[in-house]
């Protein structure tokens, strides 16, 4: 059954926008506790024990970067798994392994107890592509834009609203009651993904069986050299990664940040940390859509060089900024602009490939995404600790004008789509 005949089985409630509405709310529960825990590994360093300011930037860097780089390594390789067993059951996947190796994490007693745990969650938790998957392959075409943007609005969502959790209950439970909190939302959304998920048909869904897991595993990785080799492809890749790499840059060490401008660490200054850390994700999510239906509607390329050009602006602007208010509305103004990033590259990567190949092709966008979610943090944390942070946001503004460089290349109409 294609993906239109599919969408279009059951009018009034098609098996996509039952799956989308479902994971959304798996995901935004996910997101919440992961983001009441993320942004604040230097505090938690910190609160381990570590006494010196650079070595806890320098951990928060290592430790938040190495959880995307395992999950970037093995995105593209479980995308194409996710089509041959079952992408319902590579989001469980993802769910337990955040429940457990985020769960773990409250009862570390070094950094370096948390850095395993971050790299072992990486490896097996990547749960937004398989979830974008799960809803991509019976979407219709003309709503691929569209259905990335609102999907992702539920990580976004998360985003905003964790760190805010964060400020609320930290006082009281710590940081390692807070990674049982994540532990126990990310539970919650495995249950509700195995309820309620409805599995798309697959193409060679006996496949698996027939071949075996060592003819599975190769046939996979010649797909996904075979999309590497369509032209433009590289380009794209590598501009997706330098974006994602200048937006993760800033944000392990934001928080020290924004309490080094408010004179030290306080509870106050903790939750207008966590207000200034929401503002790029709150502007995200409420234009998310808006560029999604663009992205349908005016192609990607045009989304992708907007947004990225006048990301890289205001991102400049943040660097010759001496207050956290400043900073938060800068961030803001950042936020909505990056929006259009993802919806338009989920966009590209429907449009130039096949819905039954479609988790392997997603998987390298967001390996090239999740690498830079990687990158970012050991990037930006080493600036940060030897240069100091207004020489940071220059790095993370030139590395989004060198993706805008990339990006006004020529563009190869559908085959610049991993």
């Amino acid at each position: 059954m294609s993906a239109p005949d599919a969408a279009s089985a059951t009018p009034r409630w098609p098996a996509w926008r039952r799956n989308l509405w479902v994971l959304w709310i798996a995901n935004f529960l996910t997101s919440v506790g992961l983001m009441a825990l993320l942004p604040f590994f230097a505090p938690f360093v910190r609160d381990l024990g570590e006494t010196d300011p650079r070595r806890c930037e320098l951990w928060a860097g290592i430790i938040v970067g190495a959880g995307p780089f395992m999950a970037a390594v093995l995105s593209g390789f479980w995308g194409a798994v996710g089509d041959r067993v079952g992408r319902k059951r590579m989001v469980i996947r993802a769910l337990i392994a955040i429940t457990i190796f985020v769960g773990a994490m409250a009862f570390a007693r070094a950094p370096w107890q948390l850095l395993v745990l971050r790299i072992w969650q990486g490896a097996f938790s990547g749960y937004v592509a398989p979830t974008l998957t799960l809803v991509s392959v019976l979407a219709p075409l003309d709503r691929q834009g569209r259905v990335g943007g609102s999907l992702q609005t539920s990580v976004l969502a998360g985003a905003v609203i964790g760190p805010w959790l964060s400020s609320l209950v930290e006082p009281a439970i710590g940081y390692g009651g807070i990674a049982m909190v994540c532990a126990l939302l990310s539970a919650l959304s495995a249950a509700i993904v195995a309820t309620f998920v409805v599995e798309p048909p697959r193409v060679e869904p006996t496949i698996a069986r027939r071949r075996g897991v060592s003819r599975m595993f190769v046939d996979a990785s010649r797909e996904l050299v075979a999309a590497l080799r369509k032209p433009g492809v590289g380009g794209l890749l590598m501009a997706l990664l330098l974006v994602r790499t200048a937006s993760a840059s800033v944000n392990p060490t934001l928080v020290t940040h924004v309490e080094a401008l408010l004179g030290g660490v306080s509870v106050e200054a903790h939750r207008i940390a966590s207000w200034v850390f929401s503002a790029q994700p709150l502007a995200t999510l409420a234009f998310l859509p808006l560029f999604g239906r663009i992205a349908d509607r005016r192609g990607s390329r045009v989304v992708l060089l907007a947004c990225v050009l006048c990301g890289a602006l205001a991102t400049l602007a943040q660097a010759f900024t001496h207050s956290a208010l400043a900073l938060g509305v800068w961030r803001l103004v950042a936020g909505g602009f990056l929006a259009g990033v993802l919806p338009a590259s989920v966009a590209a990567t429907a449009h130039g490939g096949s819905a039954d190949r479609r988790g392997g092709e997603l998987g390298l966008t967001f390996s090239a995404l999740t690498f830079g979610l990687a990158f970012g943090p050991w990037v930006g944390s080493a600036i940060d600790a030897f240069f100091g942070y207004p020489n940071l946001l220059l790095t993370s503004a030139g590395l989004l004008f060198a993706a805008f460089g990339l990006l006004w290349g020529p563009w190869r109409g559908r085959a610049a789509a991993p």
